[in-house]
């Protein structure tokens, strides 16, 4: 395992894709060898890429995460998390689901904390929010080894666009299906 130390000081790297640019900030900061506290953002600006297999693409994408990480128990190598993203214009396609940004951002907010020594990951709250689909919010508890276990979630979807949502999150899942074409 290779530990990057940045000595406190912030690095940028910028690459080229398709078309667009990726931009990467970070700062890693601890003792030694050892990181206690991770900081990253990461900017996507017009990208328009996709995967070799297809499966992921993007077009004219604008993506704003930023993400921080500090050690809370050096015993069990715990970590507490925090992830903010926003997705304000561009389209991205994950295979089968489709989003396009509207006139406001599609946003995902999160937090928990990563426990290495067990391979356990909380999720104390996260908050996915799409303006013309609907909100979903919850928690979960999960461990990973060679896949992920869910252990307990509790998940609270709203709504007022039942269509949108039906059309957007549930129909791609159903397209060579007795269920094709569903409505609400």
């Amino acid at each position: 395992e290779k530990i990057i130390n940045l000595n406190d000081k912030q690095k940028t790297k910028s690459a080229k894709a398709g078309q667009g640019l990726l931009t990467f900030d970070g700062v890693v900061s601890g003792r030694g060898q050892e990181p206690l506290h991770v900081e990253l953002t990461a900017k996507v600006d017009g990208l328009t890429d996709q995967t070799a297999d297809g499966k992921v693409a993007t077009e004219k994408l604008a993506l704003l995460t930023h993400f921080t990480g500090a050690r809370s128990d050096k015993v069990n190598n715990e970590w507490r998390w925090q992830s903010d993203s926003k997705m304000s214009s561009g389209a991205l396609y994950v295979e089968p689901v489709y989003l396009e940004a509207g006139s406001q951002p599609i946003t995902l907010t999160a937090d928990g904390f990563w426990r290495k020594r067990n391979q356990h990951i909380s999720v104390n709250h996260f908050d996915f929010y799409h303006p013309e689909a609907g909100r979903l919010t919850g928690s979960a508890d999960a461990v990973y080894r060679d896949k992920i276990l869910i252990n307990q979630a509790d998940i609270v979807l709203h709504s007022n666009m039942l269509q949108a949502l039906l059309t957007t999150y549930v129909n791609p899942f159903f397209t060579e299906s007795p269920f094709t074409g569903m409505t609400l």
